[in-house]
């Protein structure tokens, strides 16, 4: 078995175009999101997967010189591309995570690993129902599985959103779900719009000034700890893209 962490990419936003390059304490968004996916103990390889626009250039290049693997497909057919990213490194496995989510946390990826593996399942998630704050997300799929599923036909919304084939249909599948024992899917620590990124970038300096881990218990000390910074988080609801079929947003 080979697991292999595809963090979705790309400079276009409808909201925040050029978000996953914009700074937080200093780094890229997606630098943020690849230091934690690297440090999740149970993938094997991480990589890039972005498109083949010229836009996505930036990412592309900055990927390359900071030493990351890069895959390049198509727009829309999310599903082709990363299946097409994971095949190429000789995933068994494909973790999913999307540029968006700067705060996502190794420990919990790790969790759901785990479960997936030691379950034998088809689909794993830690947000089937959500438990754990917006921007935690993260799912591992059996590649084999979403291969047979992408070559048989799945429709437009399918193909953009990878996983909604799996949310929407459990019974079709085995499928696992890592939960928090507390529920705070309330909570926002994506970024999808200006707001976020101000709530971010306030939470990621009040972190680095005060010298502190980014570990998902640490933030929520520190948010418990500084309301002010805790009331700037979106009231944006969760997972805009994935309620209806026609909706317009693909989180990278």
């Amino acid at each position: 078995m080979k697991v292999v962490c595809v963090v979705q990419a790309r400079m276009a936003s409808s909201r925040l175009p050029g978000k996953v390059m914009l700074k937080l304490a200093g780094e890229p968004v997606l630098s943020h999101v690849l230091s934690r996916a690297r440090r999740i103990s149970g993938v094997d390889q991480v990589l890039v997967a972005t498109t083949r626009n010229p836009e996505d250039d930036l990412i592309s290049d900055w990927a390359s010189a900071e030493k990351v693997e890069v895959f390049r497909g198509s727009e829309d057919n999310v599903v082709e591309r990363l299946l097409l990213a994971a095949d190429f490194f000789g995933g068994t496995h494909l973790a999913r995570v999307t540029a968006d989510c700067p705060l996502i946390d190794p420990a919990v990826c790790d969790a759901v690993i785990t479960a997936c593996l030691e379950e034998d399942a088809d689909f794993g998630s830690n947000y089937l129902p959500p438990t754990y704050p917006d921007g935690l997300d993260f799912s591992l799929t059996k590649v084999d599985v979403l291969k047979s599923l992408s070559e048989s036909g799945l429709n437009k919304h399918d193909r953009e959103h990878v996983t909604t084939v799996f949310e929407k249909n459990p019974e079709r599948f085995r499928t696992i779900n890592v939960s928090s024992d507390v529920d705070l899917s309330g909570q926002r620590w994506t970024l999808d719009n200006y707001e976020d990124l101000i709530f971010l970038r306030a939470l990621l300096e009040k972190v680095r000034d005060a010298d502190l881990g980014t570990d998902y218990g640490t933030i929520l000390r520190t948010l418990r700890e500084n309301p002010e910074i805790a009331s700037l988080q979106s009231n944006m609801m969760r997972n805009y893209g994935h309620i209806g079929k026609n909706a317009p947003h693909n989180s990278e």
